[in-house]
């Protein structure tokens, strides 16, 4: 792997292929809207896309560009932190219509999507000092996208990503005064690869486009 990387390394083209994995929400709502003054720019470069909310490995060559809700700690990546993203509680105007309206007092009345075997949605109702079980989820999935897409569908009420919710005129914001941690995105890259010219130029291109969000 380290020949392979100091022979890209030399190379002066940019064409290629870059493979860039990313969890399902941030791959369809951030990612893609982000790589399109790269390919404009640079359409030589070739990406793959590997949405998945599981952690893939770059020591490995699982992909070469990794944007991830936390920072990895194995010795042999790079990460940068790009932004921390707004996190809000959201629901359908019509599921609204449907159940009325929603607040503290009556959260639990409430049709929520949240985590199958996940935990980081029942910590955040913990620290908010709303603590619930498993159970307390009508729709429960792990894949982030798919949930999002449930609370878009009018099933319940979830988390989302603010900048995602914004451009959707029939989503609500709920519970606006319960206070929900940012979601942190870092960019990660295998330290061998880091020179790469692709690279660097996909690299370079994310950040520009994501970084420092609000």
């Amino acid at each position: 792997d380290r020949m392979a990387a100091a022979i890209e390394q030399q190379a002066r083209t940019l064409a290629g292929t870059v493979r860039i994995t990313a969890s399902e929400i941030v791959s369809q709502h951030l990612l893609l809207p982000a790589l399109r003054g790269l390919r404009q720019v640079h359409p030589e470069i070739q990406i793959e896309l590997a949405p998945g909310d599981g952690v893939a490995n770059l020591l490995e060559r699982e992909a070469d560009i990794a944007l991830r809700m936390f920072r990895p700690r194995e010795p042999g990546l790079i990460a940068r932190r790009l932004a921390d993203l707004p996190l809000g509680v959201y629901a359908h105007r019509d599921y609204l219509a449907r159940h009325g309206p929603l607040s503290l007092a009556n959260f639990r009345t409430h049709h929520w999507v949240g985590p199958d075997q996940g935990e980081q949605m029942r910590r955040g109702f913990a620290s908010a000092g709303l603590a619930v079980t498993r159970a307390f989820f009508a729709i429960r999935t792990d894949h982030s996208a798919l949930a999002w897409q449930a609370v878009c569908a009018g099933l319940g009420v979830g988390v989302g990503l603010r900048q995602v919710a914004a451009r959707m005129p029939d989503m609500v914001p709920v519970l606006e005064e319960v206070p929900i941690d940012p979601l942190p995105c870092w960019l990660v890259v295998h330290r061998e690869w880091c020179g790469t010219p692709r690279l660097r130029a996909v690299a370079d291109a994310l950040v520009a486009a994501l970084g420092n969000r609000p």
